[in-house]
């Protein structure tokens, strides 16, 4: 009897103690992406509204800092989609931010085009400047902007601002 029970233990643990990598998991609401390796790990947006959208300007950095390779990531985007695909039933749209590896990220939607619904294109250049451009606008019109203690009521206190918050 306690040889059947050491066979067992023995049969369990093993498969317990062999975990198998890359991890990945879904975070609150269903939403956000957690990608672990052995070594490493890294977050990647992703939201569900009218569909399931991953944002791969997230895959720059690993939480220890070090950069991705071209090469991780295209095998995290391969990975990425399969888990999507497989986990959540559902083909996600891919948002690429131009100002951060877009031919890639074009290259390997091509390649995985029958597992993902659609691409979607952002920049943060323009969304500074949309920012920027609102701003702006506000403080002609005779409005302000408060941000903490500071509030911004000339055209020349908002040039100094944006200045100082481009460098943040």
């Amino acid at each position: 009897m306690a040889t059947i029970l050491n066979f067992f233990k023995r049969l369990f643990t093993a498969k317990a103690d062999k975990t198998l990598f890359p991890k990945i998991s879904l975070g609150f609401r269903g939403e956000d992406l957690e990608y672990a390796t052995k070594i490493d790990s890294l977050y990647i947006s992703s939201t569900w509204i009218n569909g399931r959208r991953v944002y791969m300007d997230n895959v720059q950095h690993w939480k220890s800092k070090k950069s991705v390779s071209d090469s991780d990531k295209a095998v995290i985007f391969k990975d990425i989609i399969e888990f999507l695909n497989d986990k959540t039933r559902e083909k996600p749209i891919i948002v690429i931010n131009v100002d951060h590896d877009k031919e890639l990220w074009e290259n390997l939607c091509e390649e995985y085009k029958e597992q993902i619904i659609s691409i979607e294109y952002q920049s943060d250049k323009e969304n500074d400047k949309f920012v920027y451009d609102s701003m702006l606008d506000n403080i002609r019109r005779g409005g302000s902007i408060i941000d903490g203690n500071q509030t911004i009521a000339t055209e020349e206190q908002f040039l100094e601002y944006w200045k100082s918050r481009q460098k943040r």
